[in-house]
């Protein structure tokens, strides 16, 4: 360099001296780029985290002329490698059905035993000497009921205890009766009357097997059977009341006479109760029951096959432990 400085006119040195130097330099630039660009796509290898960039402004101007140049958009930052996009989380859905997780349940209902099978009852007397005859046709009446039922949980939703109620009702008679003539053997006399008012009392005991089905959130139910034992008192014709008057041909009803029987059996029963829970261990609702038995009663000389038990509806309070 120095020798082909020498030889340049003196005049043309500066000139020469500044190109050398420009030269220089933009040499030196490309290396520093260079070296700029390695280092860069070394960081953005896979699986390395990027460091945050630079802030900038929304315009930097130009190296030449001052013009505002537009920004590339900053490079989203890589996620780990294995990373996956957590699932959005679903809502539950409504409560169908529950498993009954409690030691036991007591029940408390009143009502009414709507629907009772009524019975024919005979029964023999002497008139006259001879044997008359009284048939009387029972229905009973709706009356209040009472019951409690309790139970234990032995497995899952099932549970063993058992039950008890009391119905009282009143009896109406359809009342028929032959009477013998005072007079004339072999020529009754037909009579004909009602009878109301007669008292009639009804108890159960069941051991029960029990159910617990849950029909949604808030309303669970109940579904009982089993066998039942049960027990009657009440009043059953015995005897026509009459009177007669000469030539003695006809006779007038005017009642009849009764007594007080009493009698069981062993028979079944069943329901569902129904609840609505007001709280955890508290709810109100209804039942509806279901219990048959019969019974043999004899007023007189003839026994009398009585049914027993019916339908009782009722309203309902259930005590959850």
């Amino acid at each position: 360099m120095a020798r082909l400085r020498n030889v340049l006119p003196t005049d043309l040195r500066p000139a020469f001296r500044g190109v050398v130097r420009g030269a220089l330099t933009v040499v030196a630039v490309s290396l520093l780029a260079a070296a700029s660009a390695d280092a860069q796509a070394q960081s953005q290898q896979p699986g390395r985290p990027q460091p945050p960039p630079a802030p900038t402004t929304a315009a930097q101007p130009a190296a030449s002329g001052g013009a505002a140049q537009p920004q590339a958009p900053a490079p989203s930052k890589p996620q780990p490698a294995g990373a996956t996009k957590p699932l959005a989380r679903k809502s539950a859905p409504p409560q169908t059905s529950k498993s009954w997780k409690g030691r036991g349940f007591a029940v408390v209902a009143a009502g009414a035993q709507v629907a009772t099978q009524g019975y024919t009852s005979t029964s023999v007397f002497t008139v006259h000497a001879e044997d008359a005859t009284l048939t009387a046709d029972a229905s009973i009446g709706i009356g209040p009921a009472f019951a409690a039922r309790a139970g234990m949980r032995v497995w899952k939703n099932l549970a063993l205890g058992g039950g008890v109620s009391v119905v009282s009702a009143s009896q109406s008679l359809d009342v028929t009766g032959r009477l013998p003539h005072p007079f004339q053997f072999n020529q009754p006399r037909d009579v004909e009357g009602t009878a109301d008012g007669l008292e009639r009392v009804e108890t159960l005991a069941a051991l029960e097997v029990s159910w617990l089905v849950a029909v949604s959130r808030r309303v669970d139910m109940l579904v009982f059977g089993g066998p039942a034992y049960l027990h009657v008192r009440q009043d059953m014709a015995t005897r026509i009341q009459f009177t007669e008057a000469y030539p003695y041909d006809t006779a007038t009803y005017t009642g009849i006479e009764t007594v007080s029987m009493s009698g069981g059996g062993v028979g079944v029963t069943g329901g569902v109760d129904v609840a609505y829970l007001l709280s955890k261990h508290l709810g109100i609702g209804g039942e509806l029951r279901y219990s048959y038995a019969s019974t043999t009663l004899t007023p007189s000389k003839e026994p009398s096959t009585v049914p027993l038990g019916g339908l009782q509806v009722a309203v309902a309070a259930r005590i959850l432990f």
